[in-house]
């Protein structure tokens, strides 16, 4: 199930749309907190958009669809912004406007569209929240990385830091699936 899960994220998402998505999520994520903040924001965010449009998708119709799904997705990203106001409100001035950038999120809606309107099933549901844990765990990996790297190396601690780490992380995970995939030498 894990592999079905993997190849059908690599398929409905391909690289450059999960970079794009990833933008306004990794871009604030200065350190770890901050970005499993805001990933835990993208997460629920996505979450419960997706369970608000399964249960009413048969009531929109399809020429309202989208305009339905930005009502959605603005309306879940409200309350995780003053979810974050009252209880973290440092933290959420850190985030600044990033954290109300997630209602045009490309990679939030594409996936709405596609598995929560379109499809509807069980496996759409399990792929969405197979996303939003990827989500989570690209933020606090990157602002991890942020963190670590930041004080050493200024270029880490503007916003293009977040795509520069964004980028070291994917080719360690592209080197390390490298290395799993090699078939082992032989011995001579």
């Amino acid at each position: 199930m894990n592999r079905t899960l993997l190849d059908a994220a690599r398929r409905g998402f391909p690289g450059p749309v999960l970079l794009a998505g990833l933008c306004p999520v990794v871009a604030p994520a200065q350190g770890p907190l901050a970005g499993l903040a805001m990933g835990a924001a993208a997460a629920l965010v996505l979450v419960a958009s997706a369970i608000t449009i399964q249960a009413t998708r048969r009531l929109v119709m399809p020429e309202v669809r989208f305009p339905a799904l930005l009502v959605v997705t603005a309306a879940w990203v409200t309350v995780a912004d003053l979810v974050m106001q009252a209880s973290m409100f440092q933290l959420r001035l850190t985030l600044a406007f990033y954290v109300p950038l997630l209602a045009m999120n490309c990679l939030l809606l594409s996936a709405l569209e596609e598995e929560a309107f379109r499809d509807g099933s069980r496996e759409a549901f399990i792929r969405l929240l197979w996303l939003a844990l990827v989500v989570f765990g690209w933020a606090g990996a990157v602002g991890a990385v942020r963190g670590l790297l930041g004080p050493h190396l200024p270029v880490f601690t503007a916003a293009p830091g977040a795509f520069l780490a964004l980028s070291l992380l994917a080719a360690a995970g592209v080197a390390i699936l490298a290395v799993r995939r090699r078939p082992p030498a032989e011995l001579p």
